[in-house]
């Protein structure tokens, strides 16, 4: 009896954080199952790969040594052997601060406290065109994001 278990997909992670504020150091890190293949890194909105690498012990790294706005996005990983089929990561986000931004605000209706079931309204405001990222606490993946237009 031959049984094949397909490799899991390939994971995408950001080091040290998937928020980070502008010009920090952060790294992409697409996770493979195997230790041989290529890795190219993609960007929603960008239709070619932004970087490819070799796997080197299981992984590839996508430095971005000083992140800049155009740097915030949702991006993933396509992992390839000679030979075999591309394999995509799920999609992260990486969510930039701007320290010179002021805090956008919040709030909620019909108030802070509601009962299981009730709708809930959450509205978020603040600099003319920014695109707004809303997290749960304790949630690394954003619940909702909204970009301008």
């Amino acid at each position: 009896l031959l049984s094949l278990t397909p490799e899991p997909r390939p994971s995408l992670s950001l080091s040290p954080s998937h928020e980070v504020a502008l010009r920090d150091r952060v790294t992409l890190q697409c996770h493979v199952a195997g230790h041989n293949g290529r890795v190219t890194l993609h960007k929603e909105g960008v239709s070619h790969p932004l970087w490819y690498r070799d796997v080197v012990r299981g992984a590839a790294e996508f430095p971005i040594p000083a992140a800049r706005r155009e740097d915030a996005g949702r991006y993933w990983c396509r992992y390839e052997t000679k030979g075999g089929r591309p394999e995509e990561s799920e999609h992260v986000e990486l969510v930039l601060r701007d320290p010179t931004y002021p805090r956008p605000h919040i709030s909620l209706s019909p108030g802070a406290v509601v009962t299981r079931g009730t709708g809930l309204s959450i509205r978020c405001w603040g600099l003319h065109r920014a695109t707004f990222v809303l997290h749960r606490e304790g949630s690394a993946a954003p619940v909702r994001r909204q970009t301008p237009g």
